[in-house]
């Protein structure tokens, strides 16, 4: 029989790498029996910047595969030798039981420098996309090593995609989804890194804020909309009339926290004077905030005023809410009274195309829950007269509108403009 111990020669795989991982081989002359040699430091092998052998595999009858974890660090920028030496107790048997104690070819080094872990970060983390609208996405900043690919986890909706190239998530969402947060990871031969998007997808709907609004519908702020600016134009709107609006909606009548609109004085005397510029004067839809915001301003941010509690009030986030002008709570009744309005400029002041004609409390079968009462507006008649403007929701004939002393407590309802 065979009596001869086999010549075996320690290789490696290839002279340098950039990952962990290395590989190094055991060639015998002859067959030879893998599973003699130990993966354990110090039996057979001695490590130098290996941490440790991962395994060691019969890849053919006469070849030991060896698998070793270089301890090389990820991003060092200069390249290390990870070296395999034969132990002095290294010992290695042919498939006949011989067995040889000198490894030819020992040490073996192969130099390794490891790129860095990714390291990466999102121009936006969080977005809120529109159905059928393309999203604004995201860039992706890698400051680290070279990303060789991108995955992400979780399903995204219909009509968007991700790239595993560039890791951004692209495309026109087709399909609403409520607000999901996606793991997006960036791996290379040194490691991995993640980072969160957010995205919800939404239907065009008045009550979000994106579609258009129509009569009747729920506002953004979870109100009625009971005014749409005609042939879809624009009038101007906000706290210094800056901005241009489409619509107004109204709180609901339990705003205050009862079941009825509260009864709130405008201005308590005897404190009367000129209202601080610009005045509140504003009678025109749209300008019921800037009155309001004036009016704040002077007499201060609380709920013992009409102007006050009305801006006071919040809902759905929203905190833009106040006290309507003149023409827009003339529009609230028009609204909720159901009937059709009437041109009439020779009554009092007005001149408006037309003013409500019927009952606010009743109409729209009760719709909107006013009272049957007259509401304060934000109006005021002149910034140097005590007087403000006010308006009967129990007739909405005349007198409809007209001054009252600014320290008439009647009822409040606040509205907002959007749009």
């Amino acid at each position: 029989g065979d009596r001869t111990a086999p010549v075996v020669t320690l290789g490696r795989l290839s002279g340098s790498s950039v990952v962990a991982t290395l590989t190094f081989t055991v060639t015998g002359n002859e067959p030879i029996v893998c599973s003699t040699l130990s993966a354990s430091e110090g039996v057979d092998f001695v490590f130098e910047r290996i941490s440790r052998i991962n395994s060691i595999v019969q890849t053919t009858e006469d070849v030991c595969t060896i698998s070793a974890q270089s301890t090389a660090e990820p991003g060092d920028t200069n390249p290390r030798a990870s070296t395999l030496t034969a132990a002095a107790s290294f010992s290695i048997s042919d498939t006949a039981g011989n067995v040889q104690t000198v490894l030819t070819g020992s040490p073996q080094t192969i130099w390794v420098q490891r790129i860095a872990r990714p390291v990466i970060a999102l121009s936006a983390t969080t977005e809120t996309a529109n159905l059928n609208v393309a999203m604004n996405g995201y860039t992706v900043t890698s400051t680290g090593g070279t990303v060789a690919s991108y995955s992400i986890t979780g399903t995204l909706p219909a009509g968007v995609s991700f790239s595993t190239t560039t890791g951004r998530i692209t495309g026109t969402p087709t399909a609403a989804q409520a607000a999901t947060t996606y793991t997006i990871t960036a791996t290379n031969t040194s490691g991995s890194a993640t980072a969160t998007f957010t995205l919800t997808t939404l239907v065009y709907t008045c009550a979000n804020g994106f579609g258009t609004c129509a009569l009747g519908e729920t506002g953004p702020g979870g109100g009625i909309v009971f005014y749409v600016e005609a042939g879809g134009g624009t009038f101007t709107c906000g706290p210094t009339l800056a901005s241009t609006c489409k619509y107004l909606e109204v709180a609901p009548n339990t705003w205050s926290g009862g079941a009825a609109d509260p009864t709130i004085i405008w201005q308590a005397a005897p404190s009367f004077g000129a209202i601080p510029s610009p005045g509140s004067a504003g009678q025109a839809v749209g300008s019921g905030y800037r009155n309001s915001a004036t009016v704040v301003a002077w007499l201060g941010n609380d709920s013992t005023h009409a102007n006050g509690a009305a801006r006071r009030y919040s809902a759905n986030g929203l905190t833009d809410w106040y006290l309507p002008a003149r023409d827009e709570l003339n529009q609230l009744c028009v609204y909720f009274s159901n009937v059709a309005t009437v041109t009439d400029n020779t009554a009092e002041t007005w001149s408006g195309s037309g003013r409500c004609n019927g009952n606010a409390a009743t109409g729209r079968a009760g719709i909107g829950g006013f009272v049957a009462a007259e509401y304060h507006s934000s109006s005021d008649l002149a910034a140097t007269v005590a007087n403000s403007f006010r308006q009967n929701f129990a007739t909405g004939g005349i007198p409809y509108i007209r001054d009252v002393r600014r320290d008439g407590v009647l009822r409040v309802r606040p509205i907002r403009a959007f749009g």
